[in-house]
């Protein structure tokens, strides 16, 4: 695998609009007596083609610089699925995807901002900061969004934070009895490393969760819930040996780009 598909300056993937496809195939068999059998397959692929509009010139340069070191589809890389949660099992706490202390007790049920009841409640029985984490298999140099929607009863000092297992970002908040989406963006310079994110809860407090979700994106975007697969595909390739990058005014550029993955 050749690094990962790159973003635009502004930390985005993609530009609107973009398409996105599933190709799925069936096994076939005719028999000597004429019966004919049809089974699905479990092989499917994902298709994107990604448009590009004022790309500055440096973004252009990347993104070909990219495609020649890949040898266009010789080479696979690691593709954010634009707007999907890289998260999984995103209301499901108690999975294993989720490390967490044993005295950080989780609750399903509760009522969420949505009026369902897809929330969880997060209690700190311990007498020290405990945290909920999820490991992603995204480099810290991709700029991610890492949001969740949360309250408390009590104001409670809670924070965000991505580590990397050499560098560490964090964002503090002060939670409030309505819902309030909390975020944290970041980019670790040089980050090689997948990344862990975590929210800590101070002791004895109680508090309400619903929506965890990170993003490739220099924001949240709408709230995508998850359950055994995210939107990270590490073995993708470009569907094409060529890349026309079109300059349309000085320092702009255009182009297209076709990409395909195993589901």
């Amino acid at each position: 695998m050749s690094g990962f598909f790159p973003q635009l300056a502004s930390g985005a993937i993609a530009q609107f609009p973009l398409q996105q496809s599933r190709r799925m195939r069936s096994i076939a068999n005719l028999l000597d007596d004429g019966t004919y059998y049809a089974l699905a397959d479990t092989a499917s692929w994902l298709r994107w083609q990604l448009t590009y509009a004022a790309l500055t010139d440096a973004e252009a340069n990347t993104l070909a610089a990219f495609f020649e070191q890949n040898e266009g589809r010789a080479g696979s890389f690691l593709f954010a699925n634009p707007g999907a949660n890289l998260l999984v099992q995103s209301e499901s706490l108690e999975n294993a995807a989720w490390t967490r202390n044993s005295l950080l007790t989780v609750r399903a049920g509760t009522a969420d901002p949505l009026n369902t009841t897809r929330a969880a409640t997060l209690t700190n029985t311990s007498a020290a900061a405990l945290t909920i984490a999820q490991t992603v298999g995204l480099p810290g140099a991709m700029t991610a969004c890492f949001s969740a929607y949360l309250r408390c009863d009590a104001e409670a000092p809670v924070q965000l934070t991505r580590n990397d297992g050499a560098s560490t970002v964090t964002q503090p908040f002060t939670l409030r009895p309505e819902w309030q989406r909390v975020t944290l963006r970041s980019t670790i310079a040089g980050g090689a490393g997948p990344g862990t994110f975590s929210l800590t809860i101070p002791p004895g407090y109680a508090v309400d969760v619903f929506g965890f979700q990170v993003t490739a994106q220099p924001g949240p975007g709408q709230y995508v819930a998850t359950g055994a697969t995210g939107g990270l595909y590490p073995a993708t390739f470009f569907d094409s040996d060529e890349l026309n990058i079109t300059r349309t005014d000085y320092n702009q550029n255009s182009c297209q780009v076709r990409l395909v993955s195993r589901a």
